[in-house]
């Protein structure tokens, strides 16, 4: 499979509440995604996707985390890395 749940993250206790979930395996090239999924009082919703650039190797693998609304825009905002890809610096 493609490793889906090798990191999760969520902020259930927020006004807009997140699932993420990474899938290490996923994507173009099987370099890795993350799903995002809307808590709601039924059912996770899927909100979006996060897929990596051409350098990703393993994008959600390792760390994910929903730390809130740091922009002020309204929307939790989401954390993924990718510790093997290098190309933002030394790694």
């Amino acid at each position: 499979g493609d490793k889906f749940g090798s990191s999760v993250a969520a902020n259930p206790g927020a006004k807009r509440p997140l699932l993420v979930v990474g899938a290490q395996d996923a994507g173009a090239g099987k370099r890795g995604r993350v799903y995002a999924y809307r808590l709601t009082a039924d059912k996770p919703t899927p909100a979006f996707t996060a897929d990596t650039d051409d350098t990703g190797v393993n994008l959600g693998s390792m760390f994910l985390s929903v730390p809130g609304d740091l922009n002020g825009d309204g929307e939790p905002d989401v954390y993924a890395s990718d510790y093997v890809d290098s190309k933002g610096g030394p790694g």
